[in-house]
């Protein structure tokens, strides 16, 4: 049976959003980042200019806890050496491992603490989306997701 991993994602990326405060922009960024490892400002201002044009994007994401320093830059840095390098924290890692284990068919929270979507006081798209996951999370439970 072919899996359909993308099926669900808009849902679940609507609920990572949410729940972490996380633009478009900012996760596209994550997942690009988290198969590169080890990486310099250049090398994110590489995919920086493919996504929504934000100049303070890698400070904020430092500042948010979702990119650390791995190595500041050498105290005599000569021109053509590499500066600051930089790396995910294990907190992006996480969330975007998260991300593919509910494409792969793990339930969504449905708790108002885990699921700011399940809240009372949202907005009507949160609300639909709410009722989505409600529908999605019974047919995982009973392996209809996969079809």
């Amino acid at each position: 049976m072919k899996s359909d991993y993308l099926k669900y994602y808009k849902v679940v990326r609507k609920f990572i959003k949410e729940k972490h405060g996380l633009t478009q922009s900012d996760l596209d960024t994550l997942f690009f980042l988290r198969s590169e490892g080890l990486f310099t400002s250049t090398n994110f201002d590489e995919f920086n200019k493919i996504v929504s044009w934000d100049r303070l994007r890698l400070d904020r994401l430092r500042q948010n806890g979702w990119v650390e320093i791995y190595r500041d830059a050498p105290k005599d840095l000569k021109p053509g050496k590499i500066g600051v390098v930089y790396r995910l924290t294990y907190k992006a890692k996480r969330v975007i491992d998260t991300i593919y284990e509910y494409l792969d068919g793990r339930s969504l929270p449905m708790t108002q603490t885990s699921n700011p979507l399940m809240a009372k006081n949202v907005p009507f798209s949160s609300k639909v989306h709410r009722n989505f996951i409600r529908n999605l999370n019974k047919k995982i439970k009973t392996g209809q997701h996969k079809q």
